[in-house]
């Protein structure tokens, strides 16, 4: 009986979190930032419901006998010291900005909420430089030369170099139009970030220990997976031209749009898909003729999208991880990366990953393939910016998988729809992982370029509300509505709705900072 009661205030106040979290999205977009911190993210009853969860939820690992599982009572731990941190950053932080002129000294800085606070030193502005992009007028860096006093200590500060002084932190934030005044941010947070970053840290070791772990659903449906399992496009692409005539910019806008690879993966997956299904429905294995020569069309359309990848970065000097055309195209590069590394082993992924492979072109197709990219901001240029686009992406990527997954189970018979949970099941752990990776890192470089780790921001949000979303579906332990493999499936494919809002709903509707994204 003590299991249910926690079991239904942990789950259950981490929907009404979600659900609040969504609300909160859209009230912000209606009526203003303030009003849904005020309302929602910042009021004293979602700061409850987050308690709730973490406190039942530790409490429901523990009593189910989860001490042989340190690294799922890890993850667990972990969750709860991030929202520590958060909380006490949220109590005892403080942050704002500090506007100077040149050669002007101030001793204090205002504070988002509007007051005023007192440094216990002052600052000068020595100098401000501006670094511009060749040949453009796009700035592509801000530097504030700054005085410490009364030690007399000279700082230089920038985007993503950030100056830390007497408990304080300052980050270059804007500039005047003449040039000669900076608006620099300014973060006093001497206790939240470290316990917060504790917890990502605890989180990365207990993530990456998990697959390790002995009985746990993962490795279990892994092994049933296994064992189920034991039982000339690039041509058609590049117009004909002579090679000498042709530079590398006319061949990546002879081939930069997607046309033929999309609809040449569409079909395929098309007719992998209904072929898998009536396979599986008679019982019958994957041909392998037909597993080979879909590796084949694989191949080539990731090379192909290889080829148009490198060629675009190499022109732009850009990743590609800015604008949707580049990270449809990538989305695309990893589904078809995943057939050529998983086909052996399962051979579902073909079909599964044609299709998300062609749809993601299909949207690249429609976004336009133009070299004339804006200049990337400054604060966008960070190695960290990569690693954190790739994992996000690699994630969505997954989640796609296992919502065509999801389709494929409903037509399917039961057997059948069973052995499609595990192959997601198995999917989905590294998917909300590499979401989890992605989303916490974000949260390190926003701290490390505007001074605080979370902003609330809709994308943010989302990031969050999904993953929140598809660890219901991990804790079919917990939860039997998750062991039936039918409410699996349509759970699977209703929770993709989740990503999709992720990355289109919020850049074209709730705006927010990263409506670059």
């Amino acid at each position: 009986m003590q299991s249910k009661a926690l079991r239904i205030l942990s789950f259950g106040s981490l929907a009404i979190v979600v659900v609040m979290m969504i609300i909160a999205t859209v009230v912000e977009r209606l009526q203003g930032t303030d009003v849904a911190l005020s309302r929602f993210y910042h009021h004293p009853v979602f700061f409850l419901l987050w308690g709730v969860a973490a406190v039942t939820g530790l409490c429901l690992v523990l009593r189910r006998g989860a001490f042989r599982k340190p690294f799922t009572v890890g993850l667990h731990v972990a969750l709860a010291v991030i929202l520590v941190g958060a909380l006490v950053t949220h109590l005892t932080g403080k942050s704002g900005g500090i506007h100077l002129r040149q050669g002007e000294v101030s001793s204090s800085y205002e504070l988002d909420e509007g007051p005023s606070e007192t440094l216990p030193f002052s600052l000068r502005l020595e100098s401000f430089e501006i670094e511009r992009y060749p040949g453009s007028q796009a700035p592509s860096d801000y530097r504030s030369e700054v005085t410490f006093l009364p030690e007399g200590r000279v700082v230089t500060i920038s985007m993503n170099h950030i100056a830390k002084y007497g408990g304080y932190r300052f980050y270059q934030a804007d500039y005047d139009e003449d040039g000669q005044g900076s608006i620099l941010a300014v973060s006093h947070d001497p206790w939240g970030v470290g316990i917060t970053y504790a917890g990502y840290l605890l989180l990365l070791v207990c993530m990456i220990g998990y697959f390790f772990q002995k009985d746990t659903p993962f490795r279990a449906a892994l092994r049933r997976v296994l064992s189920a399992s034991a039982a000339v496009v690039a041509l058609l692409l590049v117009p004909a031209q002579s090679a000498s005539a042709a530079t590398a910019e006319q061949v990546y806008m002879s081939i930069g749009l997607p046309r033929i690879p999309f609809m040449l993966s569409l079909t395929l997956g098309i007719v992998l898909f209904v072929l898998s299904a009536v396979w599986m429905s008679r019982g019958r294995k994957y041909p392998r003729g037909v597993m080979l020569g879909g590796a084949a069309a694989a191949l080539l359309i990731w090379l192909y999208l290889t080829l148009v990848i490198g060629l675009r970065w190499h022109l732009s000097g850009t990743g590609p991880w800015v604008g949707r055309y580049s990270v449809m195209m990538l989305m695309a590069w990893f589904s078809t990366l995943s057939i050529l590394l998983l086909y052996r082993r399962f051979p579902l992924i073909e079909p599964l990953g044609f299709l998300l492979a062609g749809f993601t072109m299909l949207m690249a197709s429609r976004s336009g393939a133009d070299l004339k990219m804006m200049p990337l901001m400054p604060v966008l240029r960070t190695p960290l910016l990569s690693i954190h686009v790739v994992s996000m992406m690699m994630s969505y990527t997954l989640f796609g998988l296992v919502a065509f997954n999801g389709i494929m189970g409903l037509c399917v018979k039961k057997e059948a729809s069973a052995r499609l949970q595990d192959l997601s099941l198995v999917v989905l752990v590294p998917a909300v992982f590499l979401l989890t990776f992605g989303t916490f890192l974000g949260a390190v470089w926003a701290n490390i370029s505007w001074g605080s780790y979370w902003a609330w921001d809709p994308k943010e949000t989302w990031a969050l509300v999904t993953l929140l979303v598809y660890s219901f579906a991990l804790h079919g332990g917990a939860l039997p509505a998750f062991r039936r493999p039918r409410f699996f499936h349509i759970y699977s494919i209703l929770a993709f709705l989740a990503v999709l809002i992720t990355y289109f709903g919020v850049n074209l509707i709730l705006g927010g900072m990263h409506s670059y994204a």
